[in-house]
């Protein structure tokens, strides 16, 4: 069996330093998520070839949806009658598997959220009153652990703001005299690089 090439990418906002969303890479697939574990899209790296599209409207919800990009192939969950929650979503791009979250009753924060891409599992941070704020947002990719700062009394320029993602550490501005940089990011490890975790 060959090993599959993973990473993930936290994308950062340049102008308010927020996240964007994630990347999480499986071999030429990239995905697209948001921090709160919705399916955003994904691109391949070095497609060459026509994209192709269903086009037989069979109420399957797969109609105008991309069928192919070149030799790779997406396919859609389309059974409404089995799951609802995962109806019309991503099944598998270029054979890496997506499943969804879809117990309303036992964990409602999960509920049609992204459960895995591939083997990697995604999971959320579900205790409302234990921390609101981070309630919903991804707690887990893979083995990489995301924390987010949340004390609201002691730096509200901070709050809500990622602390670390693994073992990359963020910092912030916070001097409230200053506008402009107050809240923005100040360093990422100590310095100002691109941020790329691989998962393990």
């Amino acid at each position: 069996m060959f090993s599959q090439k993973k990473a993930l990418t936290a994308v950062i906002g340049k102008s308010n330093s927020r996240l964007l969303y994630y990347e999480i890479q499986i071999n030429d697939v990239h995905f697209q998520i948001s921090e709160a574990g919705d399916y955003l899209g994904f691109y391949l790296e070095n497609s060459e070839g026509n994209f192709t599209y269903y086009d037989d409207f069979k109420n399957d919800g797969t109609f105008g949806k991309l069928k192919t990009q070149g030799t790779k192939k997406i396919i859609y969950w389309d059974d409404y009658n089995f799951d609802g929650v995962k109806y019309g979503k991503p099944k598998s791009i270029a054979d890496i598997d997506l499943d969804y979250w879809r117990d309303e009753t036992f964990d409602r924060i999960k509920f049609k959220k992204l459960k895995n891409i591939g083997t990697i599992k995604i999971d959320y941070f579900d205790d409302e009153f234990s921390d609101k704020h981070n309630y919903g947002k991804i707690r887990k990719i893979g083995n990489i652990v995301v924390s987010y700062r949340d004390n609201f009394v002691f730096d509200a320029n901070k709050y809500e703001q990622i602390k670390q993602i693994g073992n990359t550490t963020f910092e912030y501005w916070d001097d409230t005299f200053d506008k402009s940089t107050s809240g923005k990011l100040k360093s990422i490890n100590g310095k100002n690089p691109n941020v790329k975790i691989t998962l393990k």
